[in-house]
C-alpha cells in the first residue's frame, strides 16, 4: 500500500471514529422543544435553614443569603413527568447539585440533598419536603405527575413540614 491510499485510509478512519463519537453527545435529559408543550414554576429555597440556629456556619454560608437556591422559573415540560424529573433536570442544568436515594421496595425517590444542605442538618425533623400549587402531595415526588401550570416548591423543613409555605 503506497503512502497516498495509506494518508486516505486513515483519514477515512478517523472520520469514522468521529462520527461515533459525536453520536452520543446529545443530552438524553433535555426536553425536545418540539415535545415540550407544557410548562410549570419550579421554585426551590432554604430559608428555614438559613434562619434556624442549628445549621452549621459552614453549611450556612455554602446557601444564598436570602436562602433561595433556584428562583422561580417557568419550565417547560412532557406529559408523565414527575417533579423528580423537572427537579433533577433543572437543577442539573443550573449547576446545582442534588442528591437521592431509590427506596427498593416502592422505588420512589427521597431528595437527600440539595446544594449541599442535606436531611438532618437542621436537627431530627428536618430535610427536603416539596408542595404543587401549596398542597403537600402524599407520594414520593417521582410518583406526582406535573400537570400544566402546576407550582412547584421544593423547600427545606426544620420542623416536619409546620415551617413550610403552603396554601
Amino acid at each position: 500500500m503506497n503512502k497516498t491510499n495509506l494518508r486516505k485510509l486513515s483519514i477515512c478512519i478517523i472520520a469514522i471514529l468521529m462520527t461515533f463519537s459525536l453520536w452520543g453527545c446529545g443530552n438524553s435529559k433535555s426536553v425536545k422543544s418540539e415535545k415540550a408543550t407544557q410548562k410549570c414554576t419550579l421554585y426551590v429555597t432554604c430559608i428555614n435553614a438559613i434562619n434556624s440556629d442549628k445549621l452549621q456556619d459552614n453549611i450556612r454560608k455554602a446557601q444564598p443569603k436570602d436562602g433561595v437556591i433556584y428562583e422561580t422559573k417557568e419550565v417547560k415540560f412532557t406529559e408523565g413527568e414527575s417533579c423528580f424529573d423537572i427537579l433533577e433536570r433543572e437543577l442539573k442544568n443550573a449547576g446545582i447539585l442534588i442528591e437521592s436515594s431509590i427506596t427498593p421496595a416502592t422505588k420512589s425517590v427521597y431528595i437527600e440533598g440539595i446544594n449541599n444542605l442535606y436531611e438532618f442538618d437542621c436537627g431530627k425533623q428536618s430535610g427536603w419536603m416539596y408542595t404543587v400549587n401549596g398542597d403537600v402531595p402524599n407520594v414520593s415526588c417521582s410518583e406526582y405527575k406535573i400537570k400544566e401550570n402546576d407550582e412547584i416548591k421544593f423547600q427545606y423543613t426544620c420542623n416536619l413540614g409546620e415551617d413550610i409555605e403552603k396554601k
